[in-house]
């Protein structure tokens, strides 16, 4: 599996990789409770924070939203092929996504995806990013900052306009996923390089 994604109550986990399968399970006994081919590659699956939905992000740069009993709801093509980074707004009612050609959206999960704004922040040379790297991990820091990596940098960003608050270096390797303690106060990113990096969300 490239990712995998626990429900908000613990009873289910969602895993999906190279085949293109969405698995959902119990956690308790590890039953499949729903197989269902959404992309020809999946590479990163996240549960939505009310736990009834699950969303996925391709190879093929679309984001499929499957209901947590495998039913299709929508999907969309975002435009930006391969699509690595997938993350739900706290609300429930947007994602972000990013990849290959390093934009990040934040779509309207009921308008179908509708793009509601997009920035290539990492395109500045004080992000000291190569120009063929691609956004790999995206999470939301509560509901007004978005943390995104590219390359080795990380970005913390204003979740509203995408604007750069400021950017984490430290990496000497691709920054691959990120996540976010649960007070909000600290920033994990870990990569090739095998030295997870705790930050400070707020200086």
């Amino acid at each position: 599996f490239r990712s995998l994604s626990v429900a908000p109550d613990g009873g289910g986990v969602a895993a999906a990789g190279a085949d293109g399968l969405l698995r959902i399970v119990r956690a308790a006994d590890g039953e499949a409770t729903a197989l269902v081919s959404v992309h020809d590659e999946i590479n990163h699956v996240a549960f939505s924070p009310d736990g009834r939905r699950v969303a996925t992000a391709g190879q093929d740069g679309r984001v499929a939203i499957t209901a947590a009993d495998g039913r299709p709801i929508s999907d969309w093509d975002t435009g930006d092929e391969p699509l690595f980074g997938l993350a739900w707004g706290p609300e429930g009612t947007t994602l972000a996504s990013g990849g290959g050609d390093r934009s990040i959206r934040i779509h309207d999960v009921a308008a179908g995806g509708r793009v509601i704004v997009e920035a290539r922040p990492f395109d500045v040379p004080a992000a000291g990013v190569p120009a063929d790297a691609e956004v790999e991990a995206i999470a939301f820091l509560g509901a007004d900052r978005l943390v995104a990596s590219c390359g080795r940098t990380a970005a913390l960003l204003d979740a509203a306009s995408l604007d750069v608050i400021r950017f984490l270096s430290g990496h000497e390797g691709t920054v691959g996923d990120i996540d976010v303690s649960a007070d909000g106060r600290r920033i994990v990113t870990s990569g090739s390089d095998r030295q997870p990096q705790i930050g400070r969300a707020h200086v």
